[in-house]
């Protein structure tokens, strides 16, 4: 959404970008990684460095949409 002087001048709508099986709906407020082409081989770095187990928690701080901790979620 673009404001001019308070008044909606344009707005686009939402936007899901899906990596793997998880859809994330995006819009021109959401934070999220740039680089969509790459974010499935980022994440599978994370996993493959974290050795996640069921027990652990995980705390994704200033996160925006929480990515990664859904992406590593199931491991």
């Amino acid at each position: 959404m673009i404001y001019m002087d308070n008044n909606l001048v344009y707005k686009k709508e939402d936007g899901y970008i899906y990596i793997n099986d998880i859809k994330y709906i995006v819009n021109e407020k959401s934070f999220f990684q740039v680089n969509t082409k790459n974010i499935s081989n980022l994440y599978d770095v994370i996993l493959e460095y974290g050795n996640f187990k069921k027990s652990d928690n995980v705390i994704d701080l200033y996160c925006g949409v929480g990515s990664i901790s859904l992406y590593i979620a199931k491991y």
